[in-house]
């Protein structure tokens, strides 16, 4: 029930003021809220009806779920499973990993890095120069991997990209300390030790507007972490893209299996033992890949190497050794 209107007064019951009510604000008095509208009638009557949940932007999904997929010889994403349409509008693409965590985000730093070693056979950074940290200047305990590029105009420095899977946020902020290195544009260098850069990350994957960017790309041979979102064969299904395709291997490999035997002679007794069956195959040696010739030795492929411990536990058998 509404108060009659009056005069504003201070009027203070039980050590507080009292709040009025009323059609109209005294003129010596703030309003806290008001909204006049015509009387309703069958006439003039009006819907709201809130669509801005159906803006991409202005909704997120809570139902996520991570697919593994490998690209075909046509650059088309799918699953071991033969799925190749996904029931989603948007994705997250990476192929970077923490052990199986997928890092979906990425920054490339401003300044380079210089390292002695070098990155891992992979390009991933294995020290401990290059710290992600909080606000706080803590270093964080999620999870994310430092990619190092090398410089072929500057031996020993690299460009940096950090991969993670957690994207910084207004409430979340997030900073890189490394020792950078800028380079002037007279040639010489000047070293930031403790450098700390704010993070600003985006999307690992930058989506590409048509198939043909795609196909432009893998002729390319262009790597770069690029997709395309094409339309899928039901309503809101999509299919996807990326320019780098696998490799079938057309060579057929000849299998076969093998023991390796020691035969010796105790006290006059012949003594023979055996490791257990092995699998293995082998190629023409003129198809071999560079990491292939490796397994090989003047044409035949080198088989001791892997089981020469298993003859050497046979041979200390006990049982053996007392015969």
């Amino acid at each position: 029930m509404f108060l009659p209107t009056r005069a504003h007064i201070k009027e203070i019951t039980e050590g507080q003021y009292r709040i009025r009510f009323g059609n109209r604000v005294p003129t010596d008095a703030v309003n806290l809220a008001y909204a006049h509208i015509p009387a309703v009638t069958s006439r003039e009557n009006v819907h709201i009806t809130d669509l801005s949940a159906t803006i991409l932007e202005n909704s997120r999904n809570e139902d996520v779920e991570d697919f593994y997929m490998h690209p075909d010889t046509s650059l088309l994403l799918s699953t071991v499973d033969g799925v190749y349409e996904l029931p989603t509008n948007d994705v997250l693409i990476t192929n970077v990993f923490q052990n199986d965590t997928p890092l979906y985000y990425a920054q490339t730093l401003t300044y380079l890095h210089y390292d002695q070693e070098g990155p891992d056979e992979y390009g991933m950074y294995q020290g401990s120069g290059i710290t992600i940290v909080d606000r706080l200047g803590k270093p964080i305990e999620r999870a994310y991997r430092v990619q190092l590029i090398p410089k072929s105009e500057y031996p020993k420095l690299y460009s940096i990209i950090v991969f993670t899977s957690f994207k910084d946020a207004e409430s979340d902020t997030y900073s890189v300390v490394y020792n950078a290195i800028k380079m002037n544009q007279n040639g010489t260098r000047e070293t930031m030790a403790g450098f700390r850069e704010t993070m600003n990350l985006s999307r690992a994957f930058d989506r590409q507007k048509s198939i043909e960017d795609i196909i432009r790309q893998a002729r390319r041979k262009d790597n770069a972490p690029t997709y395309f979102q094409g339309n899928g064969s039901r309503p809101s299904y999509s299919k996807f893209y990326v320019p780098t395709p696998s490799v079938e291997d057309t060579r057929t490999p000849e299998f076969f299996r093998f023991q390796i035997g020691l035969e010796l002679e105790i006290k006059g007794q012949r003594h023979v033992w055996t490791t257990p069956w092995y699998s293995n195959h082998v190629f023409n040696i003129n198809a071999l890949t560079s990491e292939e010739q490796a397994e090989y030795q003047n044409g035949n492929k080198i088989l001791t190497e892997q089981t020469t411990e298993d003859v050497i536990r046979y041979l200390h058998r006990p049982t053996s050794l007392m015969m």
